[in-house]
């Protein structure tokens, strides 16, 4: 029985001498995560905007690219360990959009690297006026102390304003393309939106400033052909189509001379009748 006992003693000090020999070998031995603040001696990720340019203007019917990198610190004793999360919105998105984000959130081996991204993405639905985009960089890393990987992040963002306008666009309004037999056409039409130059050129002359709907006076008969432009305060300038018509007033009677005639064969008479009246008397 002692024999036994004995057995039993030496497989209960193998079992123990086991767990001591294994722990320390398995694959991942940072069993612990905790969230910290970055050391002050690590900076965040670089962010450079390519496109929009800062304070541009655009016009609603440009294809507006939102053109940015991201890349890790440049002095590598200063690095953060990987980059997290890339989002951007812009002012008029009611949500951010994700430009990147690391294979399922995971965060993986501490190994100091550096990053370069590129990222381009086409903006739509921007309303017009004054607009801003935000990007935003997390990045992250960590540390080690005995068992316990010590984990922080550490945030970047970078900016971008400009301003999407509206050419504006001229409409005419009963204007079409046929023979008036007046020499005076009205030039009606509309624009879309506030403007702060209106000019109209006929037949290639130089342009004519007007404050609004106006009337082309005393036209020659004969062909012509009238173009109208509209500047807005950015200076974006719409331009209606060109309308071609034609002028033929008909000459006008000779009214002075009928009138005339009649005059002459009245004083006629009377000089008659009065000669015949003398004689008549003498």
């Amino acid at each position: 029985m002692r024999k036994n006992i004995a057995v039993m003693l030496v497989l209960v000090f193998l079992t123990a001498s086991s767990v001591v020999v294994f722990l320390p070998v398995k694959a991942n031995p940072y069993m612990y995560y905790e969230n910290v603040s970055a050391p002050s001696y690590v900076k965040p990720p670089n962010i450079i905007i390519a496109s929009p340019r800062e304070n541009a203007f655009y016009s609603n019917n440009e294809t507006i690219t939102l053109c940015f990198n991201v890349s890790g610190p440049d002095a590598p004793n200063l690095l953060t360990k990987y980059l997290i999360i890339v989002d951007y919105k812009g002012d008029w998105m009611q949500e951010a959009k994700h430009a990147y984000r690391t294979k399922n959130f995971e965060t993986y081996t501490p190994d100091d690297f550096p990053f370069f991204l590129e990222f381009n993405f086409n903006l739509t639905g921007i309303p017009d006026g004054r607009h801003s985009i935000v990007i935003t960089a997390v990045g992250a890393g960590g540390y080690a102390e005995r068992l316990t990987w010590y984990d922080f992040g550490i945030n970047s963002s970078s900016s971008v304003n400009f301003t999407i306008e509206t050419i504006p666009v001229v409409s005419f309004l009963s204007f079409e393309n046929r023979t008036f037999k007046t020499s005076d056409i009205p030039l009606n039409f509309t624009v879309n939106q506030p403007v702060s130059k209106i000019t109209y050129c006929l037949d290639g002359q130089e342009n004519v400033t007007i404050n609004g709907n106006t009337t082309l006076t005393e036209l020659p008969n004969g062909d012509h052909n009238v173009t109208v432009y509209a500047t807005d305060e950015f200076g974006n300038t719409g331009v209606s189509e060109t309308i071609y018509f034609s002028v033929d007033v008909p000459e006008p009677f000779p009214t002075l001379l009928v009138a005339a005639a009649p005059g002459v064969s009245i004083t006629g008479v009377a000089v008659c009748v009065f000669y015949y009246r003398k004689k008549r008397n003498h």
